[in-house]
């Protein structure tokens, strides 16, 4: 047997790796917007959210913390209300996963017109 063929049989006894598990947050971003509080534009905080066996968040902590205590605590507090992801009977998701809070400048409002009426 030469080693070509040697690499290919070890390639075809070597069992598949099982697939990663899906995120436990659904792919909807989540946003808050906050009234009368103001924090740094930039200002971020990363927070690890855990889930029970039940699918129900068990624990919310900084991974990364802003520098900012208040932000860092209401920052904890949203990252508690993300959106789970619907679980599939049999699909396999992570236990625990990165929410990331950041503060962004506010959007401008945005004026939509009816169409134009062409009898007008």
């Amino acid at each position: 047997m030469n080693v070509t063929s040697e690499a290919n049989a070890q390639a075809d006894a070597a069992p598949a790796a099982p697939p990663e598990p899906l995120s436990p947050f659904d792919d909807a971003p989540l946003t808050f917007t906050v009234a009368g509080q103001h924090f740094t534009r930039g200002e971020r905080v990363i927070v690890t959210v855990c889930l029970a066996p039940d699918h129900s968040i068990a624990s919310a902590d900084i991974f990364e913390s802003s520098g900012d205590s208040k932000f860092d605590q209401l920052a904890v507090m949203w990252a508690r209300r993300v959106r789970l992801r619907a679980v599939a009977q049999g699909e396999q998701i992570a236990t625990c996963g990165a929410v990331r809070v950041e503060v962004r400048p506010a959007q401008e409002p945005r004026v939509f017109r009816p169409p134009e009426d062409s009898l007008s």
